[in-house]
C-alpha cells in the first residue's frame, strides 16, 4: 500500500524502500549526500529524484514523499559529467589518467568534437559512492591542462558543482588589481 501525502511527514530512508519497486530517476542520477524525494508513479513505483531536479516541477503535491538516503559504502551509483575542453590529442586520455588515480570506474565517455570552436565536450559516466566522490573527481579533472569547465550533466554549467577555470582566472585578475 502506497501512503498518502499526510503520512508521509516522517522521511522515509531509502533502504527502507527495499520491499517497495522503487528506482532512480535517470534524468537526475541522485547520489548519496544529496537531498532527495520520492515520487510515486503508476507501474514504477517510487521514483526517487535529487531535490531541485527540473522534472519536479510539474508533480502534484500528493505525488511527493520525502525520504532521505542511509548510508551504505559499498554500493557505487552511476554520475554522468561533461567536461569542456580544449580539443587535442591526449586530452581525453589525460583525463581518464585523473579518474584511475583516484580508483574510479568509468562506464561510458563520448566526445562531442566542436571544430569550429577547436573544443569539445568530453560526456563521462563515471561510478562513485557518493556525492563527495563524484566532487572530488570533478575538482581534480579540473587541473588537466586544457579543460576549461567541468559540470554535471543535465545540471545549469553554473551550479555549485560546476569547477570552470576561466571564472577562476578572471577572480584572481580582480585580486591582483586591487
Amino acid at each position: 500500500e502506497i501512503p498518502t501525502f499526510d503520512e508521509k511527514e516522517i522521511p522515509v530512508e531509502l533502504a527502507a524502500l527495499d520491499g517497495m519497486m522503487h528506482n532512480l530517476a535517470k534524468c537526475c542520477s541522485p547520489l548519496p549526500g544529496e537531498d532527495i524525494i520520492g515520487i510515486v508513479s503508476k507501474g514504477k513505483g517510487i521514483v526517487v529524484h535529487r531535490y531541485n531536479c527540473h522534472n519536479l516541477e510539474d508533480v502534484e503535491e500528493d505525488r511527493k514523499m520525502p525520504i532521505h538516503w542511509q548510508g551504505s559504502e559499498n554500493k557505487t551509483y552511476s554520475a554522468a559529467i561533461e567536461v569542456e575542453c580544449l580539443d587535442r590529442v591526449g586530452v581525453s586520455r589525460d583525463i581518464l589518467n585523473k579518474i584511475a588515480d583516484e580508483k574510479i570506474n568509468v562506464r561510458d565517455l563520448r566526445v562531442v568534437a566542436r571544430t569550429n570552436k577547436g573544443t569539445a565536450v568530453i560526456k563521462i559516466v563515471v561510478e562513485v559512492t557518493d556525492l563527495y566522490d563524484l566532487r572530488k573527481i570533478m575538482s581534480s579533472i579540473t587541473n588537466v591542462g586544457d579543460v576549461l569547465n567541468v559540470y554535471r550533466s543535465g545540471e545549469n554549467k553554473r551550479s555549485n558543482l560546476s569547477f570552470n577555470k576561466k571564472d577562476d582566472k578572471k577572480k584572481n585578475k580582480k585580486s591582483e588589481t586591487n
